[in-house]
């Protein structure tokens, strides 16, 4: 339906080590490296030890005696009830991100391919892709029909993006980029997709996330341009779009604010979907500090 955003010439991504080369330089930023200065990164140890700490501590009160506190306390705590030792919490962590990692690249990559593939089936557009023909991508767009007939666990996952997707197409939204590598004074970033409605042209950006579909509540708040924000994930989430968004008027002229910014997250087949609110004005602060105009 439309031709795919193609990504500004002498712009290349690299996925080991992740980053960007633009006219052959590599690109001193990247979108989510430049967040963990805003957004503090997650101190496992810390909020590991916060909860063996609860959990201990109930452990030493007799049920009986729990307050009503102390029982919303531990159904909070109930994954957690078994744990010996904050370490034993933080490796039970660290497994479960190197799982959801794994299965984020798969993912991410299938939806790739299956969005350059499905143009060229449905005959909307030639794919100019060559990846989407290679045999190794073959055979991971096939292994994901066949996880579809399967009891994998990513295969729950990826049925319940196919719903989603032909919603999408029903509402009229045509995907026009996917993986765009995205440039603008020395900072790098990609988006997932990339939508345009029929209709009217309007744009709506994208970005699949698979993982699980909370967050842990804090009122620890961003720095800087983003001090206004809570540092969670889903906060954190929305700056990054609002990065896309910037990137993606100065590279290509493309404006969301008709069809928007949402994050569509996936787990366990269950699906959510956050709209991103409207933070570009601190993206362009943001922008000033790091690499200040010349």
């Amino acid at each position: 339906m439309f031709p795919l955003l193609q990504p500004i010439p002498g712009l290349k991504a690299s996925d080991r080590p992740h980053g960007y080369f633009y006219k052959g330089r590599r690109v001193p930023h990247t979108v989510s490296g430049v967040l963990d200065r805003w957004f503090r990164p997650f101190d496992a140890v810390r909020k590991s030890e916060e909860i063996f700490a609860d959990v201990d501590g109930l452990r030493t009160v007799p049920e009986a005696d729990w307050s009503g506190e102390q029982r919303r306390l531990r159904s909070r705590r109930e994954k957690y009830w078994g744990a010996p030792s904050a370490e034993a919490i933080r490796a039970r962590w660290k497994a479960e991100g190197k799982e959801a990692r794994t299965s984020g690249k798969t993912c991410h990559r299938w939806i790739e391919l299956y969005y350059h593939n499905k143009r060229t089936l449905d005959g909307v557009a030639p794919c100019t892709d060559p990846r989407a023909f290679h045999y190794d991508d073959k055979r991971l767009l096939g292994a994901g029909l066949h996880l579809l007939r399967s009891g994998h666990p990513l295969a729950a996952n990826l049925r319940t993006f196919l719903r989603w997707d032909g919603r999408m197409r029903s509402a009229g939204w045509w995907v026009a980029g996917v993986e765009t590598p995205l440039y603008w004074r020395d900072h790098g970033g990609r988006c997932d997709a990339l939508f345009r409605r029929v209709r009217d042209g309007a744009h709506m950006l994208v970005d699949f996330k698979f993982g699980k579909l909370t967050q842990f509540p804090t009122m620890e708040t961003g720095t800087g341009p983003f001090a206004g924000m809570y540092n969670r994930k889903f906060d954190k989430y929305a700056a990054q779009m609002n990065y896309y968004a910037v990137l993606l008027k100065v590279n290509h002229g493309v404006d969301v604010e008709v069809g928007g910014m949402y994050n569509v997250m996936f787990h366990e087949g269950r699906m959510r979907i956050l709209k991103a609110h409207d933070l570009r004005g601190s993206v362009y602060r943001a922008f000033d500090l790091v690499s200040p105009p010349s």
